[in-house]
């Protein structure tokens, strides 16, 4: 006669807290038409601070942190941009009350691993790790939330009602078995976020802008090139037209050893 047994590791890593709230106050969500379905209606909203959630028994490690998605959540038909730039697409997840915009959560531990990026879902996963570390004595922990469009169309002004359950925080050891129980559940502070239409929208982002030659001494010596106009094509509510300002975001592009940047 046989009897069945399932082997569970030890607990040697347990939560100090049973939660994690991903605040974010007076953040107001921005669409405009001309975005399509993956690209983001923020950056990455910082929304937990640095803080520990477990207390590992000394001598435990190696660990690895990781973070998994909430079996509850539905994932969008779309895969979002990158939210660092680099690495693959994230896995976004639907905003139960506003049809169109998704979500996706990242993680970075900072104490043992706070030279790596933010670290999210890649589209197809269910889960991601965030540090490795033979050491997990004062493991800290920052959350971040990127939303995202998720169809052609939003409906805008429709509060979301509640908060989201977005997944758990947990460390598993170097055979990959939990060590922190049932783990710590993260969750989004949604309530009422609203997605709101753009007065002003670029009807066509591709502006190519013919630069023509310039001497890279001169550059190096702070002279700058030759100045070219283009323009950009808006379109905008009538009573928008006279108050428009526009600004330049984002990273420059490095092109041989010439950086160029607008202004």
């Amino acid at each position: 006669m046989s009897f069945p047994f399932q082997a569970v590791a030890a607990q040697s890593c347990p939560p100090t807290m049973n939660d994690a709230v991903i605040n974010f106050q007076n953040y107001s969500i921005t669409d405009n038409p001309s975005l399509s379905p993956g690209s983001m209606l923020s950056g990455a909203i910082l929304g937990q601070e640095n803080r520990s959630f477990y207390n590992c028994a000394e001598g435990t490690g190696p660990v690895t942190m990781r973070f998994v998605a909430d079996s509850g959540l539905t994932v969008s038909g779309v895969s979002g941009v990158a939210p660092n730039g680099t690495g693959a697409p994230a896995s976004v997840y639907d905003v139960p009350d506003i049809p169109g915009v998704g979500f996706a959560v990242g993680v970075r531990e900072t104490t043992h691993c706070a030279g790596q990026p933010v670290h999210y879902i890649a589209a197809g996963d269910d889960s991601v790790a965030v540090c490795n570390t033979s050491d997990p004595s004062q493991m800290a922990t920052q959350f971040f939330v990127v939303f995202y469009k998720t169809a052609p169309e939003i409906i805008y002004e429709q509060p979301n009602s509640g908060q989201i359950r977005a997944g758990k925080l947990i460390l598993e050891d170097a055979s990959g078995a939990v060590i922190s129980e049932a783990g710590v559940t993260v969750e989004v502070a949604a309530t009422d976020l609203k997605v709101h239409k753009s007065s002003c929208y670029i009807t066509d982002a591709n502006i190519s802008v013919n630069m023509g030659q310039t001497n890279v001494s001169d550059l190096n010596n702070g002279i700058d090139g030759e100045k070219h106009r283009f323009t950009i094509p808006l379109s905008c509510e009538a009573s928008q037209t006279n108050t428009v300002k526009i600004g330049f975001f984002g990273p420059t592009e490095k092109t041989g050893q010439i950086m160029m940047s607008l202004p």
